[in-house]
């Protein structure tokens, strides 16, 4: 039995032409929007034109309201969400900075005070009180306080550290005030009380300004220390008017009493610390027949002379200290002393003895000056 695909027919019940197209034509019945499956609307012959274009109408405005919305809503959450962050941030970072321990915070930072305090003095007939000038430091990190008294030469004072680092208390008159010393108790022209002294502060540095300025508080204006010169503190005594003998008994009287007497030679020594007229000299050794050659060196602040000898290397002689050790040196000295009869003073070399060419005895030794420094030569001319 043979079938031919050509003769091959199938009974559907309608004719083969209807047939044929419907299996070709398949028309779209579902449309997708917004992920939604939505049925198409099938367009008839009879359909209002009106009605369509309203509905068009009414499309086209919604689209665009909805749009312009959507972009409002979105701008608004922008701006807040940017003002969000920008309010958080600086909340967070002030957060965190107040978080910070002390000692962290403030590391390293101290303020610095110029000031003074004064001292009575009682065991002085010249002077009644003085006036002592300090450094007030204070370390913001623990809220110590360290007290540095400025040093000045010949004061006769031990100076230095007046209050080591350490936390103090204000003392008030209240005794129910009493309390740790904070940074906001200082001030300029204000008087704080340490250990029982009064410190007066008048000065402080740029640093201390800008912080007390950053958090509120406004300094008082900057006083002057007063000037110190310890050298002008005997001006008032007058040494070449009192009397030898008169000047002895005084000062045995005193010492017999337990306390002390005015030096002498205490304006002598506060000009002349420290200078030193420097000579070259020579001595003509008989024994080993030679010339040898020493610096001398006179002290101004008491008047003493020390010989020391020109050391040469190779020389073959062992190194000798010195010819003449720090002394006053007499013209004539005196060997020998008789117990219980008066001798006459001894003349001591002065530097109007010591000039260039002149000879000088040392303990019989016959010296020749033959120069001297810049420093030696500049004193002379100004005298």
């Amino acid at each position: 039995m043979s079938m031919n695909k050509k003769n091959l027919t199938i009974d559907t019940g309608v004719p083969q032409e209807e047939t044929k197209d419907s299996m070709l034509y398949r028309p779209q019945l579902l449309k997708y929007k917004y992920k939604t499956c939505i049925e198409k609307p099938v367009l008839t012959d009879t359909y209002d034109p009106d009605t369509m274009n309203s509905l068009k109408s009414l499309m086209k405005t919604t689209s665009i309201n909805m749009a312009h919305q959507n972009k409002q809503s979105s701008t608004k959450y922008n701006q807040r969400l940017f003002t969000s962050q920008n309010a958080v941030k600086p909340q967070i970072v002030q957060e965190k900075k107040n978080l910070l321990p002390q000692w962290i915070k403030y590391d390293k930072n101290v303020l610095r005070f110029e000031g003074y305090f004064d001292e009575h003095v009682t065991e002085s007939a010249y002077e009644n009180w003085r006036i002592r000038p300090c450094t007030v430091l204070y370390y913001l990190e623990d809220d110590s306080v360290h007290v540095i008294e400025n040093k000045y030469e010949n004061s006769g004072i031990p100076q230095g550290d007046f209050i080591k680092r350490r936390r103090t208390k204000l003392f008030e008159k209240d005794p129910e005030l009493k309390r740790e010393l904070c940074w906001k108790d200082l001030n300029l022209g204000k008087n704080i009380s340490i250990f029982g002294k009064s410190f007066r502060l008048c000065k402080c540095d740029k640093f201390t300004e800008e912080f007390y300025n950053k958090n509120g508080i406004l300094l008082n204006p900057s006083e002057d220390i007063p000037e110190i010169d310890f050298s002008s503190k005997y001006s008032m005594i007058d040494f070449t008017k009192i009397k030898k003998n008169i000047a002895e008994m005084k000062e045995y009287t005193e010492v017999g009493l337990g306390g002390g007497h005015p030096n002498g030679g205490l304006e002598q020594f506060l000009e002349n610390d420290r200078k030193v007229l420097r000579f070259d000299i020579s001595w003509y050794d008989p024994y080993d027949k030679e010339e040898k050659y020493y610096k001398l060196h006179f002290y101004l602040s008491d008047n003493q002379i020390e010989i020391c000898e020109i050391n040469v290397n190779n020389s073959g002689k062992d190194n000798f200290p010195k010819l003449l050790r720090k002394s006053m040196l007499p013209k004539i000295p005196r060997m020998t002393y008789c117990p219980g009869l008066e001798t006459p003073e001894e003349e001591y070399y002065m530097p109007k003895d010591l000039l260039i060419g002149n000879y000088i005895y040392v303990y019989n030794r016959k010296c020749k000056i033959f120069g001297c420094d810049e420093f030696t030569k500049n004193w002379y001319k100004k005298k």
